[in-house]
């Protein structure tokens, strides 16, 4: 390429407002950013929601103890999953790890808005704490 052409086309790009290579960098962080917005979201879940259980006529009674195991389950579910992550991404991958722990999450996540007994709460938080370490 000559010189001149060169020019023409840093000249071309410096035009341009986003380059369609950058589009797709900005996409990736942002999509790859959400793995630490769902960590928050999993991690003070308990904080917002278990008020709001407690006050509902149709959800669970629910006593300390009850409270404290399914904040607690979360760190149980980091327990299981992050040795079940560190297995998946030798056997098939990273990114192929990364789609499997959505499974698990999106389950635990499907479980939490109506929980219709206290094992669904203990189950949606473990699931959650395990699609979260993989």
């Amino acid at each position: 390429m000559t010189e001149t052409e060169q020019s023409y086309f840093q000249e071309q790009d410096k035009n341009k407002l986003i380059n369609p290579v950058d589009i797709r960098q900005y996409l990736s962080c942002g999509i790859l950013s959400l793995g630490g917005i769902l960590g928050g979201t999993v991690k003070g879940w308990s904080s917002t929601a278990l008020p709001s259980i407690q006050s509902s006529n149709h959800s669970p009674d629910l006593n300390k103890t009850d409270i404290s195991w399914i904040v607690s389950h979360v760190t149980l579910g980091f327990l299981i999953g992050c040795p079940i992550g560190g297995f998946l991404i030798r056997k098939i991958g990273r990114k192929n790890s990364l789609l499997f722990s959505s499974i698990p999450s999106l389950i635990g996540w499907v479980a939490l808005p109506s929980p219709l007994q206290i094992l669904m709460l203990y189950a949606g938080r473990f699931l959650t704490g395990v699609g979260l370490s993989v």
